[in-house]
């Protein structure tokens, strides 16, 4: 497993990254309150004392770190925190509350290559991306109004105008398209499992080069018209949009359920889970 050693921020900026160190988003905050962006290749010293490999493939590191993993035990060496690839993973969060910037070309190109990676029976791969930037998401929010009064031409005023804004303001919004095959051998479902699968890979690695997302879908996902406008038309679907961009200072993580109750150790009879007892639905 990947280590990355983590050195407390220091500089000019130091003492007002220090106040937010340890707490959520605490890298995040770190970099946008002043430190070096660290380009290709480049080692960290002399860069805000933020340590990493010198061989780092993305052109814009920033890590968000929960309270607990900044300040729990990990192994130190040489008052170095180290830093596991697991846990950045299980630091990632979704949230909306986004700001500039979003990943520039070369950055969103390597990030949608980690969709490449999914698992995928078949190699059919089925996911499709409609990038959309600048003024393109201000005419993407103005279709996305008119498939909403399509659906329901009684829709709220306020709620027309909140999903426009939604739409016309975020940094980045990357449309989810599927490419799925009804007469292929591999059934739909799996098909559609492997389109989540490479959003998911795709989530992650946002998380990891230092960018917050979150995937949405609504009633207008399933309009055949915004799909086809868009450029999904028929085998095509629509599956949802990403926002992406840079977390905010409102942007919060979720409180985790822990994972105990959604694990079972199957010993020849049935299984139960705590999870399913809590909730039965």
């Amino acid at each position: 497993m990947e280590s990355i050693p983590i050195l407390p921020p220091t500089g000019a900026h130091g003492a007002r990254a220090a106040a937010c160190w340890c707490g959520s988003l605490g890298f995040a905050r770190y970099l946008r309150h002043g430190a070096t962006r660290i380009a290709d290749g480049q080692g960290a010293q002399g860069h805000g004392g933020i340590g990493m490999s010198q061989h780092r493939p993305t052109a814009r590191w920033a890590m968000h770190v929960d309270m607990h993993m900044c300040c729990s035990t990990r192994p130190v060496i040489e008052g170095t925190y180290v830093m596991t690839s697991l846990d950045l993973l299980l630091s990632r969060f979704s949230t909306d509350a986004l700001v500039q910037p979003a990943p520039d070309a070369a950055q969103l190109e390597r990030i949608l290559s980690a969709a490449m990676c999914a698992p995928d029976h078949g190699r059919l791969r089925p996911w499709r991306y409609v990038v959309i930037r600048d003024d393109a998401r201000a005419r993407v929010a103005e279709l996305v109004v008119a498939s909403m009064k399509r659906l329901d031409p009684d829709v709220a005023e306020a709620k027309i105008e909140k999903r426009r804004g939604r739409f016309s303001t975020m940094p980045l919004v990357i449309a989810l398209g599927m490419h799925l095959r009804p007469d292929h051998k591999i059934p739909l479902i799996e098909q559609e499992m492997a389109v989540a699968a490479a959003a998911m890979n795709v989530l992650n690695a946002l998380h990891l080069t230092g960018f917050g997302a979150v995937w949405v879908s609504g009633d207008v996902t399933y309009d055949p018209q915004l799909a086809a406008e868009l450029g999904f038309e028929a085998p095509h679907r629509l599956a949802g949009f990403l926002f992406v961009g840079t977390p905010g200072p409102d942007a919060r993580p979720a409180r985790r359920a822990s994972v105990e109750g959604y694990v079972a150790q199957w010993e020849g009879i049935g299984t139960r889970f705590a999870a399913d007892e809590k909730d039965p639905r």
